[in-house]
């Protein structure tokens, strides 16, 4: 992981104007651009600050760090320009712009002097105010921040099904979705982070518990998963030293392998000596549709690339072709601004941190180990050979309601949530469902009506 030093915030945190310089300003933005480049998705402020502050990128000694952060984006967005690696993707969210997302343009016709609509109160309301609100006083999240938050505050410590995390989110304001099937979107999506993370060698946010349930790494604390990251941390420095060693042939040969993993076709490694600064060619296939023609320049150093680097590698491309620079170190602020100018061939950029972080993901000068896990069955009953099996949804059953035993049907087996480990389900009072009331109940609490099973209509 890069580390930054720490430095204070950019932007008073009481407002006022902004500094004509300071000397954290530039590296305060490369940790922004590693977090989004790691997310592979636009974020909002409060996301990146969240990201930034717990890798360790960057230490803030204000009170609001998200302000800060919010307005040095939206500050260099309007000094730069399409020249900016960043960009907007909607009110408050952001991206790299090399991602190719489209770009959000303010609908209202006043805006702030940072080129954002300004909110009620304030001139710069845009950036000292909350930069995710759809509204003023309120906010919502990411599913997967929204997740984090739920299992913080409610879970106490023990994971939780990935529905019931969904609920309270929508139920706490913190998620909002126009989609009907949010429950399916959140465990996708930290079913998904989970593997990426787990892909590169690096310690997801979540686990699974099975069943879909979910909780967060860190309640693991300093067991085996801890352990496992630190080895993965430990063996990717020890790729990214190997890397810098073995001889430019050699390393040239595993840029091609790597670019075929990510899809590239027609990969040719060009001759030695004889290639005017081109390394490798190829042509990134997206989906059968896109076919973009690539020039790939492969820097083995130790120092970061300057500008005349990509101003060099830009005029030996040929027609139709785009450039990308692949090196072990990473980039001078000149050296991105310079891939970026906005009346010139784009010019990709993959540091030494992104290359390790791919070739861990595709399994290039890493093997991968496997042991089987065991943890305890959270459902005390399993261990008794006479439990009674789990009810079926749709089957009827009676428990004691109103002084007397009311019948229902089970609408939803939610697993072992209970303390103790105890089944919960979700039951629905029978009659007219206008009138019906749902309950989540105990197993041990529920009597099986025999041979009964009950109509889902609602």
């Amino acid at each position: 992981m890069t580390s930054f030093p720490p430095c204070t915030p950019d932007v008073p945190d009481g407002g006022g104007p902004l500094p004509a310089e300071r000397p954290c300003h530039v590296k305060l933005l490369e940790a922004v651009a590693k977090v989004l480049s790691d997310a592979m998705k636009p974020l909002s402020a409060p996301e990146i600050t969240e990201q930034v502050l717990g890798q360790g990128l960057w230490t803030s000694g204000g009170k609001t760090p998200s302000q800060t952060i919010h307005a040095q984006l939206a500050v260099d967005i309007r000094d730069q320009g399409e020249a900016s690696r960043f960009q907007r993707t909607a009110r408050g969210r952001f991206a790299l712009r090399d991602w190719g997302l489209p770009e959000f343009a303010p609908r209202r016709a006043t805006t702030s002097s940072l080129g954002e609509p300004p909110l009620s109160g304030s001139v710069e309301g845009a950036i000292l105010a909350g930069p995710e609100g759809p509204a003023a006083g309120t906010s919502t999240l990411s599913f997967l921040s929204a997740a984090e938050r739920v299992l913080r505050q409610e879970a106490s410590g023990a994971p939780m099904h990935y529905r019931r995390i969904t609920e309270e989110a929508l139920r706490l304001g913190l998620l909002r979705t126009a989609g009907k099937t949010p429950q399916d979107t959140m465990y996708a999506q930290i079913l998904t982070e989970i593997g990426r993370k787990t892909l590169r060698g690096e310690t997801p946010r979540f686990t699974k518990h099975g069943k879909g349930m979910v909780g967060l790494t860190e309640w693991v604390g300093s067991g085996l998963v801890t352990q496992i990251e630190q080895h993965n941390a430990k063996v990717r420095q020890q790729l990214h030293t190997r890397l810098r060693r073995i001889p430019p042939p050699a390393f040239e040969d595993l840029i091609g392998a790597l670019l075929v993993k990510l899809g590239f076709e027609n990969v040719a490694v060009t001759s030695r000596g004889n290639d005017g600064g081109i390394d490798v060619r190829g042509i990134l296939v997206v989906g059968d549709v896109v076919r973009l023609r690539m020039a790939v320049q492969v820097k083995r150093w130790k120092q970061n690339i300057q500008a005349p680097t990509v101003q060099q590698l830009r005029g030996a491309l040929g027609a139709h072709e785009q450039g990308l620079i692949i090196t072990t170190s990473g980039f001078s602020s000149g050296a991105r601004q310079e891939a970026k100018r906005a009346d010139a061939v784009p010019v990709g950029l993959m540091d030494g941190d992104q290359l390790v972080a791919l070739m861990v993901q595709n399994d290039l000068g890493i093997q991968r180990e496997s042991h089987d896990l065991i943890e305890l069955d959270g459902n005390a009953q399993s261990l008794c050979p006479h439990a009674r099996p789990t009810l079926p949804v749709g089957s009827l059953v009676q428990f004691p309601f109103g002084g007397t035993l009311t019948e229902a049907r089970v609408t939803e087996d939610r697993g072992p949530l209970g303390a103790r480990g105890r089944r919960i389900y979700a039951v629905t009072l029978c009659g007219d469902p206008a009138d019906s009331l749902t309950f989540e109940m105990p197993e041990d609490e529920l009597t099986p009506v025999s041979g009964g099973m009950a109509s889902l209509q609602r």
